[in-house]
C-alpha cells in the first residue's frame, strides 16, 4: 500500500453498526435558525443511513436543506405554548414517522418534555429511563445549583432572587464580578430576566442591567470566575438506565463570543481523567440516564473544577467528540436505545470544532482586548458548525439568511424616522 493510499484509508471515518431500520427524530421549540447542533445531529446519524426526522418551528431553518434529512414537520412555536400543545406537535412528528424512533432533544425545553411526558410517547419514541423531573432541575440554573449543593459538587456562589431585598442580600456576601443568567427553560424564551447572559463588574453595573427586571421573573446571579485565573472545559456523555457511563468525552473551550460569557466558538477535544471522574460521580449521585452536555470551569485559585451548566441533551458542539470507532454521543445514544453495544474506541484528542463567523468575531474581540488569540483558521482536524463538503446546502442557506438580515439592517438605517419620506410632514 502506498503512503497516499494508507493516509486515505486511515482518514476514512469508522461506521459503528447502527440499526438503520430504527429512525431518529430531533425536536426543537422556538427560533433555532442559528442552532448548528440540530444540523449536526441530522448529519451524524443520516450519514450512517438512519432515517432522520425533525420538528422545527420555521421553514427558514438551514437544516431543512440537508441531504440527510428525511422529512420535517414545521410547527410554529415560541416556547410560550402550553405543555399539552407542544407535546401534541411532537406527537404529530411521531405520526409522520409512523414507527418507533429514537427521540433526541434539540433544546432544553424538549428535553424537559420528553422526560416529564414520557408516557405520552410510549410505543412511539425510544427514550432513556430518566426520572421525569430530573431534566427540569438540571436545565434550570437554580435547580442545578441546588443539586450541586445537595451532592457536594463545587459550583460558584449563587442566588435566585425573587425580589430586590434578596438581590441586595446576595450583593453583601458575593465577590464581584457576577454573571446574570436566565435560569429556566421556557421562561428564558418568553419572559427573560435579562436579555442574555451578562457579566457585571460592580454594583452600579448590576443595577443598570437589572433596571427593567421585574421581581418574580426568573433570574440567577452567580459569582464569575475570571478568565485570567480559569480554564473552561466541556464534558459530553451518555449514561445508561443504571447511570453507568456508555461514553464520556472531555475538551477545552479555547474561545467564546462574547468573550467572557458567550458560546464556545473554538474548542478542542482533550483528555482529562480527573474531570471524567467528576462527571461519572455526579451522574451516579443524581441517577442520570441519557445524553448530556456539561460546562465546567477549573478555578486556579483553589484548584477546583466547578460545574456551571448541565444540559440534559446533546451539546451543539457534540461532533467535537468522537472515538476511533466512529462513535459520538448521538450515535452512542442510538446504539444504546436500540439495544446494540457501543464499539470500544479511544477519544480522538486534538480534534477541533469551529463556529465560523462567530469565531472570527471572537478572535477580533480577543485581539482588541489585547489578549493572545489563536487564528480562527486551523490546519488541525476540524469539525465545522455549518460547512460540510458532503452536505453544502445548509451552509449556503445560512449564508443567504445572514446576507438577508444584513441587508434589512442597512435598509432600516437608511430609512430612519428622520429620513423617511413624509416623516417631518405635519
Amino acid at each position: 500500500m502506498t503512503r497516499t493510499a494508507r493516509r486515505r484509508t486511515e482518514s476514512r471515518p469508522a461506521a459503528p453498526p447502527l440499526d438503520t431500520s430504527v429512525p431518529a427524530a430531533v425536536f426543537t421549540v422556538g427560533d433555532h435558525t442559528w442552532d448548528y447542533g440540530v444540523l449536526a445531529t441530522v448529519r451524524s446519524l443520516g450519514r450512517l443511513g438512519v432515517p432522520m426526522y425533525a420538528l422545527v418551528p420555521a421553514a427558514k431553518m438551514p437544516v431543512l436543506s440537508s441531504r440527510y434529512l428525511t422529512a420535517a414537520v414545521i410547527e410554529p412555536t415560541t416556547g410560550g405554548e402550553s405543555a399539552d400543545d407542544l407535546v401534541a406537535a411532537m406527537l404529530r412528528t411521531c405520526d409522520r414517522i409512523g414507527r418507533p424512533a429514537v427521540g433526541i432533544a434539540g433544546d432544553d425545553e424538549t428535553a424537559v418534555l420528553l422526560a416529564a411526558r414520557a408516557a405520552d410517547f410510549a410505543g412511539r419514541l425510544l427514550l432513556p429511563a430518566v426520572a421525569p423531573t430530573l431534566p427540569t432541575s438540571l436545565a434550570s440554573k437554580s435547580g442545578l445549583a441546588t443539586l450541586c449543593d445537595q451532592t457536594g459538587t463545587p459550583t460558584p456562589a449563587w442566588c435566585a432572587p425573587r425580589d430586590w431585598p434578596e438581590v441586595d442580600a446576595f450583593i453583601e456576601r458575593a465577590v464581584f464580578p457576577l454573571v446574570l443568567k436566565n435560569p429556566e427553560p421556557f421562561s428564558r424564551l418568553v419572559s427573560p430576566g435579562v436579555a442574555r447572559t451578562t457579566r457585571v463588574a460592580d454594583v452600579t453595573e448590576l443595577r443598570e442591567v437589572l433596571a427593567e427586571w421585574r421581581p418574580g421573573d426568573p433570574l440567577l446571579l452567580q459569582e464569575f470566575i475570571p478568565v485570567e485565573c480559569s480554564e473552561d472545559w466541556y464534558a459530553e456523555a451518555v449514561f445508561d438506565d443504571d447511570a453507568e457511563p456508555v461514553v464520556v468525552f472531555t475538551g477545552r473551550k479555547l474561545r467564546a463570543y462574547p468573550v467572557d460569557t458567550g458560546i464556545g466558538t473554538l474548542s478542542e477535544a482533550a483528555p482529562n481523567p480527573a474531570l471524567v471522574a467528576l462527571v461519572r460521580a455526579f451522574a451516579a449521585k443524581i441517577g442520570y440516564a441519557g445524553v448530556c452536555d456539561m460546562d465546567w470551569r477549573f478555578d486556579h485559585r483553589d484548584a477546583t473544577y466547578k460545574l456551571l451548566d448541565f444540559n440534559p441533551r446533546r451539546g451543539a458542539q457534540f461532533r467535537l467528540f468522537q472515538t476511533t470507532s466512529g462513535v459520538d454521543v448521538v450515535r452512542a445514544l442510538h446504539l444504546t436505545l436500540t439495544g446494540r453495544p457501543v464499539p470500544p474506541g479511544a477519544q480522538i484528542d486534538g480534534l477541533r470544532h469551529v463556529v465560523g463567523l462567530q469565531d472570527q468575531r471572537g478572535y477580533l474581540a480577543q485581539r482588541r482586548a489585547g489578549g493572545a488569540a489563536q487564528p480562527p483558521f486551523t490546519h488541525r482536524p476540524v469539525e465545522r458548525s455549518w460547512w460540510a463538503g458532503d452536505d453544502p446546502s445548509p451552509a449556503l442557506a445560512f449564508t443567504a439568511d445572514l446576507a438577508g438580515r444584513a441587508g434589512a439592517m442597512v435598509r432600516a438605517r437608511l430609512v430612519s424616522p428622520r429620513t423617511r419620506p413624509g416623516a417631518d410632514a405635519p
